[in-house]
């Protein structure tokens, strides 16, 4: 069914089914060879006026009381049944310019799923009927290079679960289906994802304030968090942080594997913001020390790090079993470990990702806290032998890293003392006692 939306929302409602679970670039090329199928401007003021914006009720950094008695698994689903929505959003406020890897186009088209919690099980026609306990806390993730939003499907299920709305785009020049259309990525537009996600938040919160919408009042414009893989880290920490794109709704931040080595010490701190950094320390495409324990070091104190005892780039975005990651770098990558996920990961788009730094001019510079120079360091992907080494099964470590950003999102969201306690302790006690899992 397809129904056209209102035009102040500058979207249009597709479809409410479940999206594509094609997880990202790497499995899509992993299904392929078995044979199966300058800035913009700052956010408006009314983004920075926003009279709900509260404080982060945990403070800056979680101080769980352990003592207190756990009440919640967040390796377990959570008590709410999950909905999805597949919607396609048009931002017509920002026309595209044309440029050598793209063309010219009057709007922004974001093909995006929302994932909720619901009473119950969709009917025969329509969606699934929204949970009561509402308005809820809302994330927007931001995927990796050249994958897409499906990279969210197993963050977004728990978040929702656990009563969370967690809405996932695919950015318009850097998605999976560039790639196996045959088309460049564009590295360049990841300046414009930062007002990417800031128009999803106006979306969603414009959805919350329809009353004959599905999601009516299924978002709490005060409790808004933002998470992303990659150069989706990249996108979550502009979007959180930066001085000309940051969003001041925006109430904590939790990048996963970031690539982040030439933002400044000052970058961190144009905000008093909590933020979780989650990596690998085995990661062949970022570098763990110049990137993850980096930002972690200067975002401090207000920053907490989860360590993967051989955790990779690749598996935060994807899932696969043993005898397919098995397959897949004997085919592609028999150099790399059979179970290391960047084997064949770093074959797919390394070479690609080496010699592509578009993104950075339109960053800024040190006005904008960002140090060209950094970017000499050695950190350029898939150049060390990082892959060579057995990795973190896949499944696993996707698996610990939703656990760790609902906990610390529920940290600081939560809409009760009890329950930001409750995700503390679940992350400073509960989830380090998991093999492999170090949390600072």
């Amino acid at each position: 069914m397809e129904v056209s939306r209102d035009a102040k929302l500058a979207c249009m409602l597709t479809t409410e089914e479940v999206v594509s679970r094609c997880p990202c670039t790497f499995a899509c090329f992993a299904l392929l060879v078995l044979g199966c199928e300058s800035l913009p401007e700052a956010p408006r003021n009314a983004r920075l006026t926003e009279s709900s914006i509260a404080s982060s009720p945990a403070g800056l950094r979680c101080q769980a009381d352990v003592q207190q008695k756990q009440h919640t698994d967040y390796g377990q689903s959570g008590a709410h049944q999950v909905g999805v929505l597949d919607i396609t959003f048009e931002d017509r406020a920002r026309p595209i310019v044309a440029n050598a890897k793209h063309a010219a186009a009057p709007a922004r088209t974001l093909p995006t799923s929302i994932y909720y919690p619901t009473s119950g099980p969709a009917p025969l026609f329509g969606a699934a009927p929204l949970a009561s306990g509402g308005p809820f806390p809302l994330l927007v993730y931001s995927h990796g290079y050249g994958s897409n939003r499906a990279e969210a499907t197993h963050l977004g299920e728990r978040a929702a679960s656990h009563g969370y709305v967690l809405i996932a785009t695919d950015f318009p020049f850097t998605n999976t289906d560039r790639l196996l259309s045959g088309e460049s990525l564009d590295t360049s537009d990841i300046v414009n994802q930062a007002g990417d996600v800031s128009f999803l938040i106006d979306q969603a919160l414009a959805l919350s304030r329809d009353r004959s919408h599905v999601l009516s009042n299924a978002v709490d414009a005060a409790r808004i968090g933002v998470t992303g893989v990659s150069m989706g880290g990249l996108t979550t920490l502009l979007v959180a942080l930066h001085p000309k794109l940051q969003d001041a709704r925006i109430r904590a931040a939790a990048p996963i594997a970031p690539l982040s080595s030439f933002f400044m010490p000052e970058f961190y701190h144009t905000r008093e913001l909590p933020m979780l950094v989650v990596s690998g320390d085995l990661d062949a495409f970022i570098d763990y020390d110049l990137n993850a324990r980096r930002t972690f070091e200067r975002a401090a104190p207000n920053a907490q790090l989860v360590t993967l005892t051989q955790g990779t780039h690749a598996a935060f975005a994807f899932q696969l079993d043993e005898p397919t990651l098995r397959l897949m770098n004997a085919l592609l990558a028999p150099d790399a470990a059979p179970t290391n996920a960047d084997g064949f990961g770093c074959a797919v788009t390394g070479e690609t990702l080496r010699g592509d730094q578009d993104y950075l001019a339109p960053l800024g510079g040190k006005e904008s806290f960002i140090a060209y120079d950094a970017v000499k360091e050695p950190w350029l992907p898939c150049s060390g032998d990082e892959y060579k080494q057995p990795g973190m099964d896949t499944a696993v470590q996707v698996e610990i890293a939703a656990q760790a950003v609902v906990a610390f999102f529920e940290a600081h969201l939560g809409s009760t003392s009890e329950k930001r306690q409750d995700g503390c302790r679940y992350l400073l006690h509960e989830l380090p006692k998991q093999p492999a899992v170090r949390v600072e």
